[in-house]
């Protein structure tokens, strides 16, 4: 039963943040994003980039929460589980760090050609 309702879990928040990137609109503001984004969406040197970033990060990350959901279900031991959800934490840090870290870049680039 507890699989079951990790999966259920699991799936629907992929499913959830790929809904989020599909209403990033190319033109508006991330409605869904936190508050922290929506700040950083404001100060950004280009708005189109950060809302294709933004919208790029959220479609690989819910693909890999669902991925994640569907293979949690085929693998039977908990432990091996278990690390793959270790794993994928991890990869999901990295993966932020990484769009951050070029969304900065873009910053950086902007402010030294003023």
């Amino acid at each position: 039963m507890g699989k079951i309702i990790l999966v259920t879990l699991t799936a629907a928040l992929g499913i959830w943040m790929i809904y989020i990137a599909l209403q990033i609109k190319q033109g508006g503001k991330p409605q869904y994003g936190s508050i922290g984004q929506r700040i950083r969406y404001e100060d950004a040197a280009s708005q189109t980039l950060f809302l294709e970033k933004t919208r790029r990060y959220h479609l690989i990350i819910g693909l890999g929460f669902v991925g994640v959901a569907l293979t949690a279900w085929l693998i039977s031991k908990p432990a091996v589980v278990l690390f793959l959800y270790l794993i994928y934490a991890a990869v999901i840090n990295f993966a932020r760090a990484h769009i951050e870290n070029q969304l900065l870049e873009t910053d950086i680039d902007t402010e030294a050609r003023s």
